[in-house]
């Protein structure tokens, strides 16, 4: 569910402030909590 949480936010975000700044944060953070 967390998961699901991050990534709602991140487009959230995305949407609201541009794809080019906010989908690399997005990606690390995925990455950060599947374990990596």
């Amino acid at each position: 569910m967390e998961i699901l949480l991050s990534i709602c936010i991140g487009i959230g975000l995305s949407a609201a402030c541009g794809f080019r700044i906010f989908v690399p944060p997005l990606v690390m953070s995925i990455a950060a909590q599947s374990g990596q």
